[in-house]
């Protein structure tokens, strides 16, 4: 198959197609992904069947993989059983081992609040991850979109003057922090002992201009099956400040990896 790439928003995320992962990939398509994702952020697959293994080993191209947390109980008991058998895909459905939908109680249910935050996946950690990946396999006929922002893009509207405020900057990202928000989810000592809040330079190199930016050389770090960043080590933690900056993407049956 012939690779093509598409470009879905005038400022970032693409569509690359001519690409079969089940088939396995070979050095020039590992690189071409790569390619695609240093220009537009956000890449798209369509059509891909995968399972678990093959998921697992795509991701694993580009670095070692993240593994889920297991999520406890309020009162320190164990953890709850994991729906998906491998802990390098993290679960962000909204279903039970049994595929049910949790209940209102369930503490599943109550950390994956957060997610419906804008965030930067695992920006408390310390290092980052290349890229995070996400395959929906089902998808709801209406509504579950999954929306991206480019904050690289977003940073190149700065004022000057900001862009200096910025520059030498640190933050703290705290799990625990974002979880609160909507979940009410209190973490026991040990979870908060495992992962600590990070805290990391605003950007370890400045963003290019949109034209040429890239984050080459692409340093493989920590990505994961669930979850994907890039090697530039920018904390792009604000949403989007103009919405012609953000993208709602539905894929059917392809990953998409930012």
């Amino acid at each position: 198959m012939k690779q093509a790439v598409k470009p879905l928003h005038p400022l970032f995320a693409a569509e690359l197609t001519g690409v079969d992962l089940a088939g396995g990939i070979d050095a020039t398509t590992q690189n071409a992904i790569a390619r695609t994702m240093d220009q537009y952020a956000v890449t798209v697959l369509p059509d891909q069947r995968l399972d678990d293994e093959k998921q697992i080993a795509f991701a694993g191209l580009y670095g070692p993989l993240e593994v889920a947390p297991p999520v406890r109980s309020q009162d320190g008991g164990p953890a709850a059983s994991r729906r998906i058998r491998h802990r390098e895909i993290f679960d962000v459905s909204n279903l039970d081992e049994q595929g049910n939908i949790l209940d209102l109680s369930d503490q599943r249910r109550a950390y994956s609040q957060g997610n419906q935050l804008w965030h930067t996946d695992s920006s408390f950690r310390q290092e980052s991850a290349t890229w995070s990946m996400l395959h929906a396999r089902i998808i709801p006929p209406d509504g579950g979109d999954t929306d991206f922002a480019d904050t690289r893009a977003a940073y190149d509207t700065l004022p000057e003057a900001t862009k200096l405020k910025l520059e030498g900057l640190i933050a703290e990202h705290s799990i625990w922090y974002s979880r609160a928000q909507l979940g009410g989810y209190t973490p026991t000592e040990e979870e908060r002992k495992a992962r600590p809040p990070g805290v990391i330079r605003w950007c370890d190199g400045i963003p290019a201009p949109a034209a040429t930016r890239s984050t080459s050389p692409h340093t493989p770090r920590t990505s994961s099956a669930g979850r994907s960043r890039k090697a530039v080590r920018c904390l792009k933690s604000c949403s989007p400040s103009r919405r012609s900056r953000a993208l709602s993407i539905r894929t059917n049956g392809g990953p998409v990896i930012w």
